[in-house]
């Protein structure tokens, strides 16, 4: 009963490990392409979160933008994009606006001409291939469960809920497994030098008391018996001698 619930929470520990790891390479996986594109995207989908109310009312303030990544020659008028600004003061942020006209430059290159719908002039500047990030095809409402977590991990608190505590309770995890390991390795080696096998004891200190002489560490009873025996009878051997010599004397 004891083993099966220890393998059941060794179980538990490691996939729980296993599943902590992959979130926070996940959220490090999106934290490296924030930092490069300025975006996260994942098989082509990319999903933004509107803060300005340029295209309101279509796209209202704070709603999710679900975008796919689509071949300019793909863009038609009316379909509303997501592209890199270009103008100084916003330069390589995400803008969401409509296009309104498809061109084509001396070069035969595709340039869309857009415009949010609440602004009254086209943006300056077109969006060509090396900006387009892609089109939406889907958007959420403007307040839901949604839109309150993305907002939410999307601030700094977030970004620390989602990357750092993950990363510590992980270590914690790994850490707290190490020392439990390490826990069972010191008392299995404590037990093992406690323990003093029984029949090895009483084997031990009965040849102990069969073989060795008391009071002696080296001297065996068995070489005592030999010494006493060759010492009895060399002294029997000349007190023969000596008996047989005063008879002859007196005769």
């Amino acid at each position: 009963m004891i083993k099966e619930k220890e393998e059941r929470r060794s179980g538990m520990y490691i996939f729980s490990s296993i599943f902590l790891v992959a979130v926070v390479l996940l959220c490090l996986f999106i934290s490296m392409q924030v930092l490069t594109n300025g975006y996260a995207s994942f098989g082509g989908y990319s999903v933004f979160r509107v803060v300005t109310g340029s295209m309101e009312p279509t796209i209202p303030t704070g709603c999710i933008l679900l975008n796919k990544k689509t071949e300019i020659e793909e863009i038609q008028i009316n379909d509303i994009v997501c592209f890199k600004a270009r103008v100084a003061e916003i330069r390589g942020s995400v803008v969401t606006h409509r296009v309104t006209k498809v061109l084509t430059d001396q070069s035969g290159n595709i340039l869309l001409e857009t415009r949010g719908d609440a602004n009254v002039a086209t943006d300056p500047y077109y969006v060509d291939e090396t900006n387009l990030i892609g089109r939406i095809i889907w958007q959420s409402g403007k307040e839901n469960v949604l839109t309150n977590m993305l907002s939410f991990l999307s601030g700094k608190f977030g970004f620390f809920a989602c990357i750092v505590f993950p990363l510590l309770l992980v270590s914690g995890l790994i850490l707290q497994g190490a020392v439990r390991n390490m826990k069972k390795d010191i008392y299995s080696l404590r037990e093992e030098m406690l323990r003093v096998p029984e029949d090895d004891e009483d084997d031990s200190s009965v040849e102990e008391e069969e073989t060795l002489l008391p009071g002696y560490t080296t001297l065996t009873q068995e070489d005592y018996q030999a010494v006493y025996e060759t010492l009895k009878r060399e002294l029997t051997e000349d007190l023969y001698g000596l008996v047989e010599e005063s008879d002859s004397k007196t005769e």
